[in-house]
C-alpha cells in the first residue's frame, strides 16, 4: 500500500497536467485523480479543485474520468467538509463543491450525443449525491439488546 504522504507529494504533480496540450496526459490526470481519491480519501478536498477544471475539459474521454472521480469524490469532500475546522479552508472548499454541483448539473441537463456515458455518469452523480445526504436505513434498524 502507497504511503498517503507519498500519493499527496504526486498530487500536485498531476494536478498541473490539467492544463498541458496534450490529452492523453490530461486523461492520466483525471484518471490519476479518481484512483487517489478512491484509495486515499483524505486527499479529497486537495482533488477537488482539479476535478472541477477537468470537467469543463474540451475532451469527452477527460470528461468522463473526471466524472467518475466526481462521482467518488462526492461523499468523502461532504465528510471532510463538515470536520474541517477553519472556516476559511471550510468556505473555499464549500465553493469548491458548489462548482462541482454545477458542472455535474450542466452535464445532466446538456447531455451529449457524441458521448452518452457523460449523461450516465452524471446521473450516478446525482445518485450518490441524494445517498450522502440521506440518514442509512442500516443505522436506523440498529437494535439494542434487551440485557444491556
Amino acid at each position: 500500500d502507497t504511503p498517503t504522504e507519498l500519493v499527496g507529494s504526486c498530487l500536485e504533480y498531476f494536478s498541473n497536467l490539467q492544463t498541458d496540450a496534450q490529452t492523453s496526459l490530461r486523461r492520466y490526470s483525471a484518471y490519476f485523480l479518481g484512483r487517489a481519491i478512491f484509495f486515499k480519501p483524505q486527499l479529497a478536498l486537495r482533488c477537488l479543485p482539479t476535478v472541477v477544471l477537468l470537467l469543463g475539459d474540451g475532451d469527452g474521454v477527460v470528461q468522463e474520468l473526471a466524472a467518475k472521480a466526481a462521482i467518488t469524490l462526492h461523499g468523502r469532500a461532504v465528510f471532510l467538509l463538515a470536520l474541517e475546522p477553519e472556516p476559511r479552508a471550510f468556505q473555499r472548499h464549500a465553493e469548491q463543491l458548489q462548482k462541482l454541483r454545477s458542472a455535474m448539473l450542466k452535464l445532466l441537463e446538456g447531455g451529449s450525443a457524441e458521448h452518452p456515458a457523460l449523461f450516465q455518469l452524471a446521473a450516478r452523480w446525482a445518485k450518490a449525491v441524494v445517498l450522502s445526504q440521506t440518514p442509512s436505513p442500516l443505522v436506523l434498524a440498529v437494535r439494542v439488546p434487551a440485557d444491556l
